[in-house]
């Protein structure tokens, strides 16, 4: 059995991965877009229960994932509902708003719960109105200072260009050099027999 080596008793450390970001990537466009979405039921009647709650999730990632849409977190207080969800650039906020609220109110009320029946009439159960908040990314004092500096911010340095050198030139390394080894690589860092050094 070969004897162990200082680096094989030594553990692994593990790789170092930071926090990875999930762009939206697409044929012309990489995206990164999340907004918090706040419904409200009709009349601010308290009606979303637990099995409520359900199915009105249920429905709108079902929803969401049609529209290319994707839910992160989603919750309710009764009387409102909190949905955080990222989207593509193409889909019209208003367009994924009307799809959630009315697949999701159809899902509740084709359950004809008696919860929502004593409380609700007709055929509506969200409020008309909604809230939708942009997040994610920098503050926006972050990105104001930044647009607005665009003009005076320092420029990158340019990478400097490589030396050239010529056959005849007087301070061109020597072929071994050039090769990415120095004349002592094959004795392992000893100079060779009969060197001056």
């Amino acid at each position: 059995m070969p004897a162990a080596t200082p680096h094989s008793r030594m553990p692994k450390r593990p790789a170092k991965r930071g926090p990875t970001k999930r762009w939206a990537r697409r044929a012309h466009s990489v995206a990164d877009l999340h907004i918090h979405l706040v419904f409200c039921t009709k009349y601010r009647r308290r009606v979303i229960t637990p099995r409520v709650f359900q199915a009105l999730a249920r429905s709108m990632r079902a929803s969401s994932a049609t529209l290319g849409a994707a839910i992160t977190a989603i919750e309710a207080d009764g009387v409102h509902l909190h949905v955080l969800l990222t989207f593509p650039p193409r889909l019209a906020i208003a367009r994924l708003v009307q799809r959630l609220k009315g697949a999701s109110s159809r899902a509740v009320r084709g359950l004809r719960l008696p919860e929502v029946q004593r409380a609700l009439w007709g055929r509506h159960f969200w409020s008309p109105s909604y809230c939708v908040v942009s997040c994610g990314g920098a503050p926006l004092d972050v990105v104001k200072t930044y647009v607005e500096n665009q003009q005076t911010r320092p420029k990158r340095p340019k990478p400097q260009a490589r030396p050239s050198y010529t056959a005849n030139s007087q301070h061109a390394p020597s072929p071994a050099i050039l090769r990415g080894r120095t004349p002592y690589t094959h004795h392992l860092g000893k100079p060779p027999p009969g060197s001056p050094h």
